[in-house]
């Protein structure tokens, strides 16, 4: 599952980004139950993939991207 915030249409499809070696990576997902929050991702994405929660339009396929530092 992931928040339902990082997941956005593309055309006709649920996508999201994946963040893979330091660059936002644009994935089609198939969806399944929601509750609002959280979203269950039945294909596109494996376990413990790190996804971008709520992309900008400056977000796009390829751009190099950073995560935030936890204290």
């Amino acid at each position: 599952k992931v928040a339902s915030g990082s997941l956005f249409r593309h055309g006709e499809n649920w996508h999201v980004y994946r963040v893979r070696s330091a660059r936002a990576e644009l994935v089609q997902v198939a969806i399944g139950a929601s509750n609002g929050l959280e979203t269950e991702i039945r294909e596109g994405l494996e376990r413990g993939d790190l996804v971008i929660l709520h992309p900008t339009d400056q977000v796009r396929n390829g751009i190099r991207v950073s995560a935030p530092v936890k204290k």
